[in-house]
């Protein structure tokens, strides 16, 4: 008999199923979450999540940019290189070959 070990997706409590007869064999109630004993340490906390968040998105906004433009200078060179080796003829087939 296999028993699966789940968290219930509302509570978070860990429970015991057994998939045969499909019934919940245990229940363990999870850990009440503390409160914050100090307001203030907390709103600070929350700020500085928010700041370290936005500083994250700042960087990863710089970077996409950054990579937008490597692209696009890469696009040009390669356009240019292109217009200077001139129009190119049909390619080759497989029936050409023979």
């Amino acid at each position: 008999m296999a028993v699966f070990e789940v968290e219930c997706p509302c509570c978070r409590a860990a429970l015991l199923v057994d998939p045969e007869s499909r019934t919940i064999l245990s229940h363990e109630p999870a850990e009440p979450e503390t409160k914050p004993t100090d307001l203030f340490a907390e709103v600070e906390r929350v700020k500085e999540s928010e700041r370290t968040r936005d500083a994250r998105f700042a960087k990863q906004l710089d970077a996409q940019r950054r990579q937008e433009a490597a692209m696009e200078n890469r696009f040009e060179g390669l356009l240019k290189q292109a217009k200077k080796s001139g129009p190119v003829g049909p390619g080759l087939r497989d029936i050409d070959l023979d």
